[in-house]
C-alpha cells in the first residue's frame, strides 16, 4: 500500500532528450552543435502537467495554434547569468514565460506584452541562487492575443558550469 501511494504521488520529470536535448548557441546566437529539433518550435499537445503551468491565463493551450512565430531562441545556451530571448512575430501579441525544473517546479513565472509586430530580444536575468550551474531548465512559451492561443512550445536550457 506504501508503495503505491509513493508511486502515485510522484510527479513525471521531464525527459530532456538525447545529447542532453540542449541546443548549445553562442553569443552571438550562432549553433555551436546539433540542434534539437523539438526546441523552439511549436508544440503538440501538452501534458495536464503542463497545461496547468498556464493556468489562469484564460486561453486553450492544447487549441490550434492561429499564427506563425518565427526565430525564436535563447541565447548564449548554456547560461552564465544573463540569456537572450529572441522571437519575430506578425501580429501584436502577448508572451507568456514560464521556466522550470526538471520536476516542473516553476523557478521564473514572466508575462510581456510588446506593443507592434516586429523582432523582439529581451534579456532574462539567470543570476538567482535556484538557477543551479550544470542543471538543465526547460523554458516554456505561449504567444497569445486575449483567449487566443498563436504559438506555444519550449526550449530547454542549461546554465554554465
Amino acid at each position: 500500500m506504501l508503495t503505491t501511494l509513493l508511486f502515485c504521488g510522484c510527479k513525471k520529470k521531464i525527459d530532456f532528450g538525447p545529447d542532453e536535448g540542449i541546443t548549445y548557441r553562442d553569443n552571438n546566437n550562432n549553433p555551436v552543435s546539433k540542434i534539437d529539433p523539438s526546441d523552439w518550435t511549436l508544440d503538440g499537445n501538452w501534458s495536464k502537467q503542463e497545461k496547468k503551468l498556464f493556468d489562469g491565463l484564460g486561453v486553450d493551450v492544447n487549441s490550434t495554434a492561429q499564427g506563425v512565430v518565427r526565430n525564436i531562441s535563447l541565447y548564449p545556451n548554456p547560461i552564465e547569468t544573463q540569456g537572450n530571448f529572441t522571437y519575430s512575430v506578425t501580429a501584436s501579441l502577448s508572451l507568456k514565460l514560464v521556466v522550470v525544473d526538471r520536476k516542473y517546479k516553476v523557478l521564473l513565472n514572466t508575462t510581456y506584452a510588446p506593443p507592434t509586430v516586429g523582432h523582439y530580444a529581451f534579456n532574462i536575468d539567470f543570476t538567482d541562487s535556484k538557477f543551479e550551474s550544470g542543471e538543465s531548465y526547460r523554458m516554456y512559451y505561449v504567444f497569445y492575443q486575449g483567449s487566443t492561443l498563436y504559438y506555444k512550445g519550449h526550449g530547454d536550457i542549461k546554465m554554465a558550469d
